[in-house]
């Protein structure tokens, strides 16, 4: 007995197996999956039946039938045994028996590099047989596996080029000479590095001008075409078996003994209609350089005059892999399956086997061979997994949960891969907070978005249970497990020619775990696990959202101590996350063995819960609870305040309203407090006449006399941008403070809309797309740059007659002074620095430049080449004077950063401000 590993794809025999004692499957039967010790997750060798069809069952029951056959007529237990003899009568016992060459099969190489022996010995090949020297004329080496259809593509580095060293690349067949050059014959195809010329038997032809030197990338591609519905004799397109040439041994390796008859070949020579070689130069082609070439096998080839070196690329990872074309390390699987057609068929034809069994190894061949879903893992965040996942035959896929699309973006970008989709499993922003970055390097005509919740952005397709769709070739059904969300989906996706399937679970389903319920109940969960995940065939391979698998193990091993599987696979789990390599995926079949959540049959696990549920005293639980929960009151504080709303019964008194907030609870205690202070500032400011400086005024704003209370102010732009400026116009038009101090936006947001309106929009809405309509979004509020073109027509008059003064009189403007001036020249009495100016209250904003304003002010310096001087320390001095020469000081200021720092600063001058009021939604 021997078996396939589906991991490695090796063979195993049955005395070689160490862990697999129990083993009920027949001769010659294909429907299984075996993970060697290797490749196994548990280190552990496994082995599943699968579900076999009807052609399988057939091809199984024939071949045992045979197998049985040749027991009982073709070796026999006793008697003489003298095997492959014509005449067993001629056997004198002394000569050797010769293994007929059937019996052998060629070596193929497990990749695509320069053949060691299928070259010209005097060339220097690195140890990895890509890097190649030459010596002194020309000499060809070509690569270790050819091709005789489809359309192939390799590329060429140009490491070195002494001086009068020149090399040739292109394609060649098995029997051009390796003492020369490629193109030197009707069999090879090449383009010169001199002059770029093009060869082909002998004959040099104008290609591309200039040719190409030391360190270009050359690209060369062969399309040969190929009608899998009339494809004509096998010998055309298959490689030769090579089973009925003898086979000799010289120096304990076998070769099969062939003579090559260049004469006949090149007789035989016949043009292969719509085939073609086209060349490549940094990425950009150079047009096709031959057309209709001859039909035969053609290798990779390249050719060295002198010590030129280069260095070839077979794949898969390409600089400019063309649309359409597969690169030469592909060839490699394709050609174990072709050879093994070219070796059943000449079995077959010459009657060594029957052909039951010959169908049988074909399927074996394969199983190995056929894998055209590819998935790769990508780390995201601290602990999540994002996938790329595509066919390995049109290199087109999709993204799982891209929460971080760059990197998504690098790995497709490594492997040539184009994603057409996204395919999100649920709502939570690790999961699908990346969909407006995603939709900015795939916008939609460009790739789709699936999913089962509304709340995922950017959705395109909102799927339901049992849904199927395609992305390209790969087929995708999805599963609607609700708990963790109540939209989660999981996807499962398969190749119809490939018999490995996946399942992309998400917060459902991990490693030895399941996900927390949010928004389900554990009815859910294990309906979802169980009775859904838990039907899809053991061998499905489970990729999860995160790497929680070495806590979930340590959990299933706590829960289910007797589990040596969990054990085993703990100890392999920790192993990889020592080594910071993933331990996704697992199979369908694992989780089963290992997953607490998908045994709850177990009596060991439901023995276990019960346990932890009853254990402890439950008496001294009582107590303690009884202890926690009853604890004797202190007397309440006399002044406490009780819990009280308003009663709007007694009607609608403001001033009631908000000092009902301090006895309301929760936050509105604090806003209660709030209007408190306030209040409190407002009467010192009308009230303690006594303690004022009767009859003085501030130094700056010479106009402005000093209160028994001054008042500061200070408010961020946004406040401006929304409708809370009317508040704050109200509050400078009747004189309610005494200093404002806000940003750079709440000047020129209140100046620009005196002049335009802005308008409410969406948090939602795409800026680069807004922008490209020339529209600005300021939160949910739109301003149309038409608003600032019309500022800037507003601004530069004044500016023209601020720098008049500046250069006339040497007057020393400031940014408050500046204010001053456009509060002035603004003439609309919707504006807060408007009445700011008529009522001589300083409008201090230390950031000016900090936005438009900034930007006006920096055009008006380029044309007229010094600019309006503004003087920030004289502002500085100006409010730390008016802190200072204060009476006492109430503070109330409506957001952070500078305004905050700038007024808290001022005061400080004066050892604190007697009123305080600092709100701030973005700060706990």
């Amino acid at each position: 007995m021997e078996l396939f590993c589906s991991g490695c794809n090796k063979w195993f025999h049955g005395r070689c197996l160490k862990d697999l004692k129990d083993f009920y499957g027949l001769s010659f039967m294909v429907c299984y999956v075996f993970h060697c010790k290797d490749c196994s997750p548990t280190s552990m060798e496994t082995w599943v039946a699968k579900q076999a069809n009807f052609s399988h069952m057939c091809v199984t029951v024939l071949a045992n039938l045979t197998a049985e056959k040749l027991k009982q007529e073709g070796f026999q237990k006793t008697g003489e045994h003298i095997y492959f003899k014509a005449n067993p009568e001629e056997d004198d016992g002394v000569t050797p028996r010769i293994i007929p060459p059937h019996l052998y099969r060629l070596h193929l190489q497990r990749s695509v590099t320069l053949s060691p022996n299928d070259r010209a010995h005097e060339l220097r090949v690195s140890d990895d047989q890509l890097t190649v020297t030459g010596f002194e004329g020309y000499r060809v080496a070509r690569a270790t596996h050819s091709v005789s259809k489809g359309t192939w593509y390799f590329e060429v580095n140009f490491l070195k080029q002494p001086e009068e060293s020149h090399i040739r690349i292109g394609w060649s067949q098995p029997l051009a000479v390796v003492q020369s050059c490629i193109g030197y014959n009707k069999l090879s195809y090449s383009w010169r590095s001199l002059k770029g010329t093009k060869f082909h038997d002998a004959i040099g032809k104008k290609y591309q001008l200039g040719g190409y030197k030391e360190g270009d990338v050359l690209g060369c591609l062969i399309h040969l075409p190929h009608d899998p519905f009339k494809p004509g004799p096998s010998n055309k397109w298959l490689p030769s078996s090579k089973k009925d040439l003898p086979l000799i041994n010289f120096k304990h390796n076998y070769f099969y003994e062939g003579h090559d008859e260049v004469s006949d070949v090149l007789k035989n020579l016949e043009p292969l209609q719509g085939s073609r070689i086209e060349f490549f130069k940094n990425g950009k082609p150079c047009g096709v350089a031959f057309t209709d070439i001859y039909r035969g096998f053609y290798h990779p080839a390249v050719s060295l005059f002198r010590n030129a070196t280069v260095r070839c690329n077979f794949g898969p990872k390409l600089q400019y892999l063309p649309p359409g074309a597969r690169p030469m390390s592909a060839r490699v699987e394709e050609l174990y399956v072709e050879q093994t057609l070219s070796d059943i068929l000449f079995l077959a034809c010459n009657g060594h086997y029957c052909f039951s069994t010959c169908v049988s190894w074909m399927q074996h061949a394969l199983r190995g061979a056929q894998k055209m879903l590819k998935v790769v893992p990508v780390c995201a965040l601290s602990d999540n997994y994002m996938y790329l996942v595509y066919n390995e035959k049109d290199h087109k896929g999709f993204a799982v949960d891209p929460v971080e699309p760059q990197k998504i973006k690098a790995a497709a970008e490594e492997r040539k891969v184009t994603v057409a989709a996204a395919l999100v499993t649920h709502h939570h922003w690790d999961h699908a907070g990346g969909m407006g970055e995603f939709r900015k390097i795939w916008p939609s005509d460009k790739a789709e978005a699936y999913g089962g919740d509304d709340r995922i952005d950017h959705l395109t397709h909102k799927v339901s249970h049992e849904e199927k769709f395609k992305i390209g070739e790969l087929e995708v059904v999805a599963y609607h497990t609700p708990c963790h969300t109540k939209g989660h989906i999981c996807y499962y996706v398969s190749h119809p020619e490939d018999e490995n399937h996946v399942v992309f679970t998400g917060d459902t389903l991990f490693i030895a775990g399941c996900g927390r319920f949010f928004e389900g109940d554990g009815a859910q969960m294990h309906h979802s696990l169980n009775e859904i995940l838990g039907k899809l065939p053991d061998e499905t391979k489970v990729y999860c959202g995160h790497e929680y698998t070495v806590s979930d193990l340590k959990f299933a091993q706590y829960i289910e101590p007797g589990n040596q599987k969990v054990k085993d696979k703990l100890d392999w789990a920790m192993k990889l996350c020592a080594r910071h390599e993933p331990t996704v995926p697992s199979t369908i079949g694992e989780e089963k063995e290992t997953n607490p959540f998908m045994r709850t049959w177990s009596k060991e696990i439901q023995q276990k819960v019960r346990e932890v549920m009853d254990s402890g005293d439950k008496e001294d639980d009582l107590a303690i609870a009884e202890g926690a929960v009853l604890v004797k009151s202190c007397e309440v504080p006399k002044d406490a305040i009780p819990i009280r709303g308003y009663d709007f019964n007694e009607g609608i008194d403001f001033s009631k309203l908000m000092a009902s907030y301090m006895s309301t609870g929760f936050q509105a205690s604090h806003l209660g407090r709030a209007v408190k202070e306030v209040n409190a500032m407002l009467d010192a400011r009308e009230r303690d006449q006594e303690n004022a400086k009767s009859g003085q005024f501030f130094v700056y704003p010479e106009q402005r006399p000093i209160p028994p209370c001054t008042i500061f102010l200070g408010y961020t732009s946004n406040l401006v941008t929304s409708g809370l400026r009317e508040v704050i116009r109200f509050i400078v038009q009747h004189n309610l403070v005494d200093c404002l101090v806000t940003s750079a936006g709440g000047v020129e947001e209140d100046l620009i809309k005196c002049l335009a309106k802005s308008y409410l929009g969406d948090f939602r809405m795409d800026g680069r797309e807004l922008r490209s309509k020339g529209l600005n979004r300021a939160g949910n509020i739109l301003i149309p740059n038409d608003n600032y073109c019309a500022f800037e027509d507003w601004l530069m008059p004044i500016l023209d007659e601020c720098l008049k003064e500046q250069q006339e009189t040497g007057f020393n403007w400031t940014p408050s002074k500046l204010c001053q001036r456009m509060g002035e020249r603004i003439n609309n009495e919707d504006s807060i620095l408007y009445w700011a100016a008529r009522n001589h209250i300083p409008v201090f904003c230390p950031a000016l430049t900090d936005g438009s304003l900034g930007d006006m002010l920096y055009f008006h310096s380029v044309k007229h080449s010094t600019g309006v001087r503004l003087d920030i320390v004289e502002d500085v001095r100006n409010i730390n004077t008016m802190a200072v020469k204060s009476n006492r000081t109430g503070v109330l200021i409506l957001g952070g950063g500078v305004v905050k720092h700038h007024i808290n600063n001022a005061n400080l001058m004066r050892n604190g401000s007697d009123f305080t009021v600092y709100i701030n939604t973005g700060m706990v």
